[in-house]
């Protein structure tokens, strides 16, 4: 186990960012507070139409806070590129200039105190590990919370998250075969939903370009390496997104913990088998699209119950 920072690797902290002044003046202090030094690097993405004055809100806003701070590389984007290009863009670009791993966090984010010695912590301890592709310092709201201050999971998450070069660089964001693969192999298929049955719905969206989403495809690469993820147990963020604003207009908090304790240190595993009911209560929160998972997943929040056929996929995840 591993209980302080070992700052062997380069990291950088990057942000996203785009017309939603009310979160990024919450978010951006917060980051700028609590990132321990580490460098910082801001992508805003460009406005839609000329009439756009929220983005010229947060483009102020950025440039006035950052003055005179060190170690920040703000970028303005002059076109709107959307969430999905800009954060891959901008990712392969810290890792161009020589970065080892990276946290990120979106404008919705709010990064608690001991975030960023988390990510740093389980950035380093894992990154010899390459079955540990993604860390999230975000933690879902589980009935039956484990005692270790991580688990894994196969999805990652996409709020207030860490990844090393050598895992991003090797994702193909463009495998239509291969998700065609996934969707048309129902063994297959059914793994993919192992841990959330909405997964194969969300990337059949971005398969048909009706979503362009970074993290399905993320995921997908995630999946074919059989890697896993590593989740905060007790949530360092807090997502303030779910009021309808945003990339996918989300109105039903179901994520965020009521819990504040701050940790100064965190132990790590190397035992990265999956624990079974973690699982169980994890898949409860990606409902798929039909309506009986959905009340499956009401019934689950209010009353810790679950109903549901569950197979223990853990096999596929082991090495050939």
């Amino acid at each position: 186990m591993q209980t302080q920072h070992d700052e062997s690797i380069k990291i950088a902290v990057v942000y996203y960012s785009y017309n939603r002044s009310d979160k990024t003046k919450i978010s951006l202090p917060k980051i700028l507070e609590y990132r321990k030094d580490l460098p910082l690097y801001i992508f805003c993405d460009g406005p839609k139409t000329q009439s756009d004055k929220e983005v010229s809100k947060v483009v102020n806003y950025v440039e006035t806070t950052c003055s005179g701070q060190k170690k920040i590389n703000a970028t303005f984007r002059t076109t709107n590129l959307g969430l999905a290009v800009n954060v891959i863009t901008g990712v392969n670009q810290i890792f161009k200039e020589g970065y080892d791993a990276v946290v990120v966090l979106e404008d919705d984010c709010i990064p608690k105190k001991d975030f960023f010695n988390f990510m740093i912590t389980a950035l380093n301890f894992y990154k010899k590990n390459d079955k540990v592709m993604h860390v999230s310092g975000f933690g879902i709201p589980l009935k039956n919370m484990p005692t270790e201050d991580s688990y894994v999971t196969p999805y990652p998450c996409s709020w207030g998250w860490g990844t090393w070069k050598e895992n991003w660089e090797a994702c193909n964001f463009n495998d239509g075969d291969y998700y065609s693969m996934i969707l048309t192999n129902h063994e297959l298929k059914d793994y993919f939903d192992w841990s959330g049955k909405s997964f194969s719905s969300f990337l059949d969206l971005q398969l048909n370009e009706k979503v362009n989403s970074w993290l399905i495809r993320w995921y997908a690469h995630i999946f074919k390496s059989k890697g896993v993820c590593v989740w905060s147990t007790i949530s360092k963020i807090e997502n303030k997104g779910f009021d309808g604003t945003g990339e996918h207009k989300v109105r039903f908090d179901r994520f965020n913990q009521k819990n504040d304790e701050i940790k100064g240190k965190f132990d790590f595993k190397n035992d990265l088998n999956f624990n079974i009911n973690i699982i169980k209560e994890f898949r409860r929160f990606f409902m798929g699209p039909k309506y009986i998972d959905k009340l499956k997943t009401v019934i689950y929040i209010y009353t810790g119950l679950i109903f549901d056929k569950f197979k223990d996929h853990s096999s596929y995840y082991k090495n050939d």
